[in-house]
């Protein structure tokens, strides 16, 4: 039966790894926090651990993958490839449109109407789809390491270009760009520092970085911290920050602050449902129970964390605006 314990997981094999240190301060010291698998996708039978750097306490996956095995643990089942298909009309459509478009307004006031705009790991191309909705006369780019079937005519349909290759290896010229978006992406990268370095030097003087990411100081994860907390996404999160973790590696790379916003979080508590599900061996009734595109699940969580919020709980999900120091 679709609910049987164990039965509907079939692992991917062994992954190679390799030891790290702290992305923050460089510290090789550290003490484990949580451990867990791949429950979302099982690319893999391995098990993954999280550490706290004894430093600074930026919190990092600890031995990790190797970049070499990225086609692996995103495979073309990987959800920002295939996001399927969604009734523009739906109540979830709807939505999704509504809080997009309230982020977008936080960085398009940062930018000119004839903005070269780089969304790096753009996957399935919906937010430049949506942001060619309030800018016409945009340049916009869409880097990801692979695109879904389909995705590269659909963008030249919205006129959008698209480089396939990863941050750390595309040639983008310097001084280039006035707004680049890193949605959900900076955990993802092997090199924070040279990542957030190369932005630095594709942006023009005054450029504007937006970026979203999971927050490590989020109030649920007390809850399930030590195996099954949704911003781990095991093994594909390799950074967790918090929020001064963040900001103290942006600064670093030569940007100034501009903003800072607690973000809902609605689908960090699905997933966090979801892992513990699985981590008792109920993976398939997990993703059935607690879907991410379930109405009832999304509305419940962002009332929740709406709530937590104005209560002055950090919330799981941050967004944070930077700028390029003029030089």
């Amino acid at each position: 039966m679709w609910f049987n314990k164990r039965q509907d997981y079939l692992f991917g094999g062994e992954l190679q790894t390799e030891l790290t240190f702290c992305a923050v301060c460089c510290c090789p010291s550290y003490d484990k926090i949580a451990e867990g698998q791949d429950y979302l996708h099982a690319t893999t039978h391995q098990e993954y651990s999280f550490v706290k750097c004894q430093k600074c306490e930026h919190i990092y996956l600890n031995p990790r993958p190797k970049i070499d095995e990225i086609a692996k643990i995103y495979p073309s089942s990987y959800s920002t490839y295939n996001p399927g298909n969604i009734d523009r009309k739906s109540v979830f459509a709807m939505v999704k449109d509504t809080v997009l478009k309230n982020r977008l307004k936080l960085v398009l006031s940062h930018i000119p109407d004839s903005a070269v705009i780089l969304d790096i790991g753009c996957g399935d191309l919906s937010l430049l789809k949506d942001l060619r909705k309030y800018t016409n006369e945009a340049h916009l780019i869409g880097l990801d390491w692979n695109f879904g079937p389909g995705l590269e005519k659909s963008a030249h349909e919205f006129g959008i270009k698209t480089i396939t290759g990863t941050i750390e290896t595309a040639e983008l010229p310097k001084n280039y760009c006035d707004l680049i978006i890193m949605n959900q992406l900076i955990e993802h990268v092997w090199d924070v520092e040279h990542v957030l370095s190369k932005c630095n030097t594709i942006l023009k003087p005054g450029g504007v970085l937006s970026i979203e990411t999971p927050n490590a100081d989020g109030w649920d994860r007390k809850f399930f911290q030590r195996r099954s907390w949704g911003g781990y996404y095991w093994p594909r999160h390799l950074n967790i920050f918090s929020s001064s973790g963040l900001k103290t590696v942006l600064k670093d790379a030569g940007f100034e602050i501009l903003s800072h916003h607690k973000l809902l979080a609605p689908p960090i508590w699905i997933y966090s449902l979801q892992f513990f599900l699985s981590a008792k061996g109920y993976r398939n009734l997990s993703q059935r129970l607690f879907s991410d595109k379930s109405i009832l699940w999304l509305t419940i969580f962002t009332l929740v964390d709406l709530i937590a919020k104005i209560c002055g709980s950090t919330t799981s999900n941050q967004k944070i605006i930077v700028r390029k120091t003029k030089k």
